[in-house]
């Protein structure tokens, strides 16, 4: 014991009415002593849990540095995944199937979009201040606001289908203009090349005398008015030349049909569209004929039935239309009053695209509400 602890001890002794021994003072002593040391236990127990605390805030910091990288390269990579890519300017990009799309630029004045393979559906916010540009190839899609599907099927071609709105495509240093419901396959065709250049060797020999003859003046085919936009003028010449003038191709035929539905000539659409799907039924752009040919039956022409089969032929062939094509399906036979098969339809729809862009659609038109 302490000389200072017994002093203390003695001068308690003189103020209060206690007896005091050796014994008892020991004891005193002993309890002192167990409460120091509770004290020391419990402060040095809250320091060891204040270092746990901090050791787990580091560890979860020092987790969260590592993963950040991470999670930049996944943001950045998103465009290049099948899942939805939102841009922060308020337009989505939705890639079909496993499809790949990369988005390249996102500033306020611009956003670049890349189908580098497959198709996707864009969604673009409407914004006058900014230009919306999709690439697929050496196709380019320039809109304002709008819903449209693009499908790079080469590094050539590519196809565009407009849902709402109206686009710009261009290729080989030519555009075309799309509304909502229009599509096609650009480039229309292959462009020729330019006949000024001459061969230095003949450009190099003397002429020899010759009397020049003028050539006449070659008038314009309904193929250059129709890759001009001027689709009027297009049909005019097309039916001047009759039906020889249409060759049996796929992309002559698809031109032909165009120029029929964007000149008013609806009706004229249908007959190309169906040698496509009779004469070439595996070329790549015969699901876009199939479509175009039901909604031409359905919109234009009021023949739902015909529709309803087109539209199946469609979604049979499969492709970036192919949603599109069974919810129309669907619309095709409620309005020809087959609500039967509507509702079937509409089943496999819900079955197949659960949670589907037409889902809504679907279900009014096929009895499920």
């Amino acid at each position: 014991m302490s000389a200072e602890l017994l002093k203390r001890i003695e001068s308690a002794t003189g103020h209060v009415g206690v007896s005091w021994s050796d014994e008892r003072a020991a004891a005193v002593s002993r309890a002192m002593m167990r409460r120091k040391r509770r004290r020391e236990v419990t402060r040095a127990t809250a320091l060891g849990l204040a270092g746990v605390v901090v050791l787990i805030l580091a560890v979860i910091g020092s987790r969260q540095l590592l993963t950040a990288p991470a999670r930049a390269v996944a943001s950045a990579s998103v465009s290049a995944s099948p899942a939805v890519l939102s841009l922060s300017e308020g337009s989505v990009v939705t890639p079909i199937g496993s499809s790949l799309v990369r988005a390249v630029e996102t500033s306020p004045s611009r956003v670049l979009v890349q189908v580098v393979s497959g198709s996707a559906r864009f969604d673009v916010a409407r914004n006058p201040q900014r230009v919306f540009r999709v690439e697929a190839g050496r196709v380019a899609v320039e809109v304002l606001g709008t819903s449209f599907v693009v499908e790079r099927l080469d590094d050539e071609r590519a196809r565009v289908a407009v849902e709402r709105g109206r686009v710009r495509v261009s290729y080989h240093e030519q555009s075309v203009e799309l509304g909502a419901g229009e599509e096609g396959v650009f480039p229309r065709s292959v462009p020729v090349p330019s006949a000024s250049a001459t061969p230095s060797s003949l450009a190099s020999a003397t002429p020899t005398a010759a009397v020049p003859v003028p050539s006449a003046p070659k008038a314009a085919s309904w193929r250059s008015w129709a890759q001009e936009g001027d689709f009027d003028k297009a049909y005019e010449e097309l039916r001047k030349a009759g039906p020889g003038a249409v060759r049996d191709d796929p992309s002559d035929l698809m031109l032909a049909a165009d120029v029929a539905r964007m000149s008013k000539h609806s009706d004229k659409a249908v007959e190309p569209l169906r040698r496509l799907l009779q004469r070439h039924p595996g070329d790549p752009r015969a699901a876009l004929a199939a479509f175009t040919l039901g909604r031409v039956l359905l919109d234009e022409l009021g023949r739902p039935r015909e529709a309803a089969d087109a539209f199946a032929k469609a979604h049979t062939m499969g492709g970036a239309m192919a949603q599109d094509a069974l919810a129309r399906e669907v619309e095709a036979w409620s309005r020809a009053g087959d609500a039967a098969m509507a509702r079937t339809r509409a089943e496999q729809y819900v079955r197949l695209y659960p949670g589907g862009r037409r889902e809504r659609s679907v279900r009014r038109y096929g009895g499920l509400e």
